[in-house]
């Protein structure tokens, strides 16, 4: 009887060690052949680099003046970079400060809000209105938060 059971753990072990060895032979196969690809396709190929879409927009022709960067540099202050960029077909300027960045329409100069000067540093910009909930709460807000549920 001893022998009997000895012979089917002997089996038992047999198998799962097939079984183990089949499994970690696939993942070994797929490494190989996943390591072969990487070696044989162009690498920007495997980047993906011919399938993101160039996202730099050219300024327009500007036929008018633009809004001088002397008056920008006065009305904010401590500017570390201004930058002018075309967004829709539209000249505009993006005013980086320690105070956080603003959207400058280049023709006219009237500052425009966008969603990334709502998170500046000390949180001193008006809530986009993407980010408005009901009563005047804003999304994402520690310091305007919102209404009790």
């Amino acid at each position: 009887m001893g022998a009997a059971k000895s012979m089917k753990a002997f089996t038992r072990t047999r198998k799962l060690h097939r079984w183990l060895n089949t499994v970690i032979g696939i993942q070994l196969l797929i490494w190989a052949l996943s390591g072969f690809y990487m070696v044989v396709v162009n690498l920007d190929f495997i980047r993906g680099n011919h399938l993101v879409k160039n996202l730099h927009e050219p300024l327009p022709q500007l036929t008018e003046e633009l809004v001088p960067m002397q008056k920008l540099l006065l009305d904010f202050a401590a500017v570390q970079s201004v930058s002018l960029k075309s967004v829709l077909g539209h000249p505009y300027y993006i005013v980086k400060s320690k105070t956080g960045s603003a959207l400058i329409d280049a023709r006219s100069g009237v500052q425009r809000r966008a969603a990334f000067t709502h998170r500046s540093k000390h949180g001193n910009t008006a809530c986009p209105p993407l980010l408005q909930r009901r009563g005047g709460a804003c999304y994402g807000c520690p310091d305007k938060p919102g209404p009790a549920r």
